[in-house]
């Protein structure tokens, strides 16, 4: 019977005391996107995510650098951009444009490749720290615009350029040479003009009694300065020269008829094969019609 009693007391002071619920101490819940920045190493700038950050004056050795070409920028962690390259030493001085996307240390030598594809070994870390913390006021990143990298160089441009300028030199080398030889077959045909082509459209009208009298003057002293250089009479007067051409075998002919249509318009003009009183001058010699034009500007009626 001791044990039972000692149970009942016990029960009674074990049940009378209430029971005080413990504090409890919250802990930090990490967040899917809370990152600690690696601040072990020094950084080229500090920004958050989805600001575009610009590094000035970047000098990097060996031979000229480029971004990697990003095929979707939509999923890309960072984007970055070349915004000028001067040559400075044994290597260039850089100008680049980095926008981060996700939080977390950017090593800006994982966006950058050699345009000759040569090694980077020589080129020291470049680290952007990029924090999740949003400026005040800013709901969200900017978004994602994949700008074109600049072009660097201009060889290609150059060998267009280039292939433009020699089309068009071959252009006005066949323009012009087509060019010189029509003017030099046009030349050319109107120095093979015979001088009874040219007789003939004066000889028509004389016919058709069309000649006013000045035009009649010249033609007979055209025909009469022809045939006295082609007979050597300078040395006669011109009344005697004359004579001598009005008998002769050749110019005469024309000569006399010349005389009836002048003189008696109409006289016989349907009967005369003027075909015939030209071909004595079919055959006169190359280039006579310019000098003779220069004898008929002298000759007196």
């Amino acid at each position: 019977m001791g044990w039972l009693m000692s149970w009942i007391l016990v029960v009674p002071s074990f049940v009378s005391q209430p029971v005080v619920p413990q504090p409890v101490v919250p802990q930090p819940v990490p967040t899917a996107t809370a990152q600690t920045a690696d601040t072990t190493r020094p950084s080229l700038a500090q920004t958050t995510v989805g600001m575009r950050v610009r590094l000035p004056g970047v000098p990097l050795p060996g031979t000229l650098l480029q971004a990697v070409e990003v095929h979707d920028p939509g999923k890309a962690d960072a984007l970055l951009r070349v915004v000028d390259a001067e040559p400075q030493g044994d290597g260039f001085l850089y100008e680049f444009e980095f926008t981060p996307y996700v939080p977390g240390s950017h090593d800006l030598r994982d966006y950058l490749e050699r345009v000759d594809h040569s090694s980077m070994g020589n080129v020291p870390s470049l680290t952007v720290v990029a924090t999740a913390v949003l400026p005040m006021g800013r709901m969200e990143p900017n978004k994602v615009v994949a700008e074109r990298p600049g072009r660097l160089g201009g060889y290609r441009d150059q060998m267009v350029l280039a292939g433009i300028l020699w089309v068009l030199g071959l252009f006005l080398i066949f323009y012009l040479g087509h060019r010189n030889r029509q003017q030099a077959a046009q030349r050319g045909a109107k120095e093979a003009t015979t001088l009874a082509q040219k007789l003939t459209p004066l000889v028509e009208r004389a016919q058709r009694g069309e000649l006013d009298d000045a035009e009649r003057a010249s033609l007979e002293r055209l025909l009469f300065a022809y045939w006295r250089e082609r007979r050597g009479l300078h040395g006669l007067r011109m009344p005697v020269a004359l004579a001598q051409l009005h008998e002769d075998p050749e110019a005469g002919p024309l000569l006399r008829q010349l005389e009836v249509w002048l003189h008696s318009p109409g006289a016989g003009s349907g009967s005369v094969d003027v075909a015939k009183l030209l071909e004595p001058y079919l055959h006169a010699p190359e280039n006579y019609a310019p000098m003779l034009g220069e004898t008929l500007a002298g000759e007196g009626a």
